[in-house]
């Protein structure tokens, strides 16, 4: 989704409804934080992993990756749920 699309869809409902996103395990949470970052899709990850994987941390992990990420990397608005486990 990406921003205008995101806006057009909010739109639709009026300014004080509450946003919100999906809970640790279950329920949902208040957004924490918004944050704006270098993501790449993975090419493989398990159904519990999300689609996309931070470059940033990445390029230091993967510095032999560093061009082939550049490559795939694109800018996203990341919607942090509250962080509850230390990391």
């Amino acid at each position: 989704m990406t921003k205008k699309e995101l806006i057009e869809l909010l739109s639709n409902y009026e300014d004080d409804t509450l946003i919100l996103v999906d809970g640790y395990e279950n329920g949902y949470d208040d957004i924490e934080n918004i944050t704006i970052g270098g993501v790449y899709p993975r090419l493989a990850h398990e159904w519990w992993e999300g689609k996309y994987s931070n470059a940033d941390e990445d390029w230091q992990n993967y510095p032999e990756l560093r061009e082939e990420i550049d490559k795939m990397q694109e800018l996203a608005i990341i919607l942090q749920r509250p962080n509850k486990y230390g990391k």
